[in-house]
């Protein structure tokens, strides 16, 4: 975040990793964290996917290496455990 401060002029930046995952790959991550099975635990309901979703996106960071020399250094299995963790310690707040 600092690099980002630092800059004379505001701009917008994509921070991602450039690799794509599906939302299921993410629930079977957090549930398996849990010795759970996220497919016992879910539903999918087809009649709220709209058409125009997009079936498949990826984050591309080139900008943020080019301009600022950022770059993804923890994956999505790393992203999801710290998540977890950060909950369970209580460093996360339900904002509803």
């Amino acid at each position: 975040m600092w690099r980002l401060k630092k800059q004379k002029q505001a701009e917008d930046f994509v921070i991602a990793t450039g690799k794509s995952h599906a939302l299921a790959e993410f629930a079977e991550l957090a549930f398996r964290h849990f010795s759970l099975d996220w497919q016992d635990h879910t539903d999918i309901d087809p009649l709220i996917f709209r058409p125009t979703d997009i079936p498949f996106d990826c984050g591309n960071a080139r900008k943020a290496l080019r301009l600022i020399r950022w770059n993804a250094e923890t994956d999505m299995a790393d992203v999801v455990s710290k998540m977890i963790e950060a909950q369970l310690a209580g460093k996360i707040r339900h904002t509803l």
